[in-house]
This record gives C-alpha cells, structure tokens and sequence, in this order.
C-alpha cells in the first residue's frame, strides 16, 4: 500500500493512497493526485520540499487516470513543483533530487535515473502538446541516464536521450542525444567536452 504522508511542519492529518509499496511524502502547499493503482516500485518520493529557512511554494504533483508513476530509490522533488503525468504515460524516477520550480510534462515516457541531480527551474518535457504538419511526432520518450547533472534553467525536450555521467549546463536547451560523459551547453545544445563531476 502507498502511504502518503503530509511532511508540514505542523501535520494536521495523514493521508494514505492505497497503491503498492511507494511511500509518498507530500510537504506543505502541495496539491497531489495519485489514482488507485496509479504508482508502483519500493522508493520513496517527496514532494514539495523546502530548504532550511526557506519557504513553501504552492506544488503540483498530478497523476491523470490511466498514468503510471514507480520510484526505485529516494527521491525529492522541492517546492514550486509542476509535475503532469497525462492519461496513460509513464514516469519512472529512480534516485536523486529536483530543486525549486520543476516543471515535468510527461505524455508518453520520461524515465530519470539514479544519482540524478537536477537544478532548479528546469524543465523536462516529452511532448509538443501540438502537432506540426511534416514534423517529429507529438510525443517522444525521453531518457536521462545515472549520475547526471543538470544546471539551472536547463530545457530537456522530446526525443532526447542523456547519458551517464553527462553534465547539462545552465540555460541549454537540449534537442538531441547527450554521449555518456559529456558536458552540453547553449541554444540548442552542443556537445563542448567531457566531464566528470562529483557531490560536494
């Protein structure tokens, strides 16, 4: 069974969605929608967090009827969140954080591996929302691999596909494939050299 718990400083009541084993914590000012049957995997997800002295912003974290969401390891979604999952897409998470203002639009498939560090004002998406006559299909999966690193303001788009290791700088915008180890940056991204980064 999932159990979602509210983490405010002051709880005035627990919440349970009865889903798998996911535990899900939910911070203060977040509004969190997850259907029966709708999350899966033995992780644990919080959402809408805060930094010490900082202060809660209002988060969204919405599961549509039909969309699938698993967790494998921990991971923290902070404050300011805005994450869609639509009806029949999945979002698989494996270990790792977002900070503050994540915006993740999920129609088909966004899949986030483990050691995944994400900075804040970012935004992931795998879809157009529209259709372009003679362009790309509307949706495409998009993939980001295990000990990955994206900088602030960064914009992953449909179709892309990040590697290991790889480190997204500030400000790009990412519309094709990131190699294994390499550092990205500028409008539209381009592969500058590799890298390897590690946790302070």
């Amino acid at each position: 069974m999932t159990k979602v718990y509210d983490i405010a400083p002051v709880a005035t009541a627990i919440n349970a969605a009865r889903n798998g084993r996911l535990l899900v914590y939910a911070a203060r000012r977040t509004r969190l929608r997850l259907p029966r049957g709708s999350t899966g995997g033995r992780g644990r997800l919080v959402v809408g967090a805060r930094w010490d002295d900082g202060a809660f912003a209002p988060s969204q974290f919405v599961l549509r009827p039909g969309a699938r969401c698993t967790v494998d390891g921990r991971f923290r979604i902070h404050t300011g969140c805005f994450v869609f999952v639509e009806r029949g897409a999945r979002l698989a998470l494996g270990s790792g954080y977002a900070n503050n203002f994540l915006t993740l639009d999920c129609a088909e498939e966004i899949v986030i591996g483990h050691d995944v560090a994400i900075a804040d004002h970012v935004t992931i998406r795998d879809t157009d929302d529209h259709h372009i006559t003679g362009g790309r299909p509307m949706t495409l999966p998009v993939r980001i691999g295990d000990h990955v690193w994206i900088g602030t303001r960064a914009i992953i788009l449909k179709g892309v596909t990040i590697g290991d290791g790889a480190m997204v700088a500030a400000g790009a915008v990412v519309t094709r494939d990131v190699p294994p180890g390499m550092l990205v940056a500028g409008v539209p991204a381009r592969v500058l050299r590799p890298v390897c980064w590690h946790d302070r």
